[in-house]
């Protein structure tokens, strides 16, 4: 292949992926439906209201998560509740009780993250993706 040939199908390929990218610029509209979900289209709903969308300023800022909720408004789950019934009074503090399972939950969560790294047959792969999730849910719960 020569030099020109090479780079006239190079510049038909960078013009075939822009021709193809070029619906990703499509306007994105958002409303909400009759059940109060948000919904996100490409195309206007017919029979209500919309708002065309806007993409952030920079989309791969850090997420902004919500405040955290007081641990009282909370219900504790079946975990929680049969970790509570197995504890002796040992005189320690609510908050000392608290900031303990805290650690744990970061210590764990920092071994599995470990064992991920060091590879995994599936579906022991997908188990300990599930655990993470669920502590990463209860250390947003209690611990943030």
């Amino acid at each position: 292949m020569s030099a020109m040939s090479y780079q006239r199908a190079s510049i038909f390929f960078y013009s075939l992926i822009l021709f193809i990218a070029a619906p990703a610029w499509a306007e994105v509209y958002t409303w909400q439906d009759e059940n109060g979900q948000q919904r996100f289209s490409d195309r206007p709903p017919e029979t209500q209201d919309y708002q065309q969308w806007e993409p952030p300023d920079h989309p791969n800022s850090d997420l902004q998560l919500p405040e955290p909720r007081e641990r009282s408004s909370v219900e504790p789950s079946k975990d929680d509740e049969r970790e509570n019934s197995t504890k002796t009074s040992s005189g320690e503090s609510q908050q000392e009780k608290q900031e303990k399972r805290c650690r744990q939950y970061e210590a764990e969560l920092e071994r599995i993250n470990n064992q991920l790294r060091a590879g995994y047959r599936e579906p022991k792969g997908n188990r300990l993706r599930a655990k993470r999730r669920r502590l990463r849910s209860r250390q947003f719960r209690e611990c943030m």
